[in-house]
């Protein structure tokens, strides 16, 4: 019996060999790409949450103040934006919002410094009344352009005018 290899016998496991590492690299970009994707749907979530919750606040404001519940929240129906400093909303104009180089947060910078990093994020809030009842419907749309392809999260809640 010969006791070495034949050249078909290294071909083949070669071969064999190439298949696996590309099978690998392939599961690597995917992954990799898949992870990007995810990120950003995460901080769409987010950001879609605090638009919500910024909302939420000029309500209560509006309780402590003694004012009506719903002052300043009208005139959104066809889309307002707003951000963690502002009091007030204000219409919609289709700006993208940056990571602030000074705090890390989320805002609208008319001016951007170097330090502040422009995102691809875009946040539509629309309020409109409900029938029926003393409650309002807010949608937040948070959109972004992910590889030429538009990408949008959406989140809708309601509020009431529960405080007597």
């Amino acid at each position: 019996m010969p006791k070495g290899f034949t050249l078909l016998e290294i071909m083949i496991a070669i071969a064999i060999m190439e298949v696996g590492v590309v099978g690998a690299y392939a599961a690597v970009l995917r992954t990799s790409s898949s992870l990007y994707s995810v990120s950003s749907r995460y901080i769409a979530s987010q950001l879609a949450q605090e638009g919500i919750e910024l909302v939420r606040n000029i309500r209560d404001k509006n309780w402590l103040k003694g004012f009506n519940w719903n002052r300043g929240l009208e005139g959104c129906q066809t889309g307002c934006e707003i951000d963690y400093n502002d009091s007030a909303l204000s219409s919609y104009k289709g700006r993208n919002l940056y990571i602030n180089g000074s705090n890390g947060f989320y805002e609208y910078i008319d001016s951007p410094s170097p330090n502040d990093k422009k995102t691809p994020f875009k946040r539509k809030i629309t309020i409109k009344p409900e029938t029926g009842a003393p409650a309002l419907k807010v949608t937040v749309n948070v959109s972004w352009q992910e590889r030429e392809k538009n990408s949008h999260f959406v989140v809708e809640g309601k509020l009431y005018d529960w405080k007597p």
